[in-house]
């Protein structure tokens, strides 16, 4: 992983705290790759499980996680996601990420459910599927 000061970047993007009190920052994507990666989620975990994890609910992260048809798409997704997070300082990449987060499922999981969150809770909450994300 590579070394950030959690401060370098605490008016950039999205930043939280996990369960655990780790701190984390999420990058926001460039439009092309948000759409890219919104499309590439809806079709692995379906789009009802997106907005429901986009709410920041952690059990629909998970039923969705298990749920998914393919868990080679489903373990790549959540890997390619979770590598644009700065956990205390540290950039998590994809050499890093099973080594960093071994026997730490309940993390990833959590990590997963910011990105999507940081990612795509204001396009859901104020764009064309604001009913729909409400009445999830």
């Amino acid at each position: 992983m590579e070394d950030f000061s959690f401060d370098d970047f605490k008016d950039l993007g999205y930043s939280a705290e996990l369960k655990d009190g780790s701190k984390i920052r999420i990058d926001n994507w460039p439009p092309i790759i948000g759409i890219k990666n919104l499309n590439n989620c809806s079709k692995i975990l379906g789009d009802a499980d997106v907005l429901a994890i986009s709410k920041k609910d952690l059990h629909a992260t998970t039923v969705a996680i298990m749920n998914a048809e393919n868990p080679d798409l489903v373990a790549k997704l959540v890997t390619h996601f979770c590598t644009c997070v700065v956990v205390d300082g540290k950039r998590i990449t994809a050499d890093s990420f099973d080594q960093e987060f071994e026997g730490r499922l309940d993390v990833v999981v959590e990590l997963f459910m910011h990105v999507i969150h940081s990612q795509y809770h204001d396009f859901f909450e104020c764009g064309l599927v604001k009913e729909r994300y409400h009445n999830q």
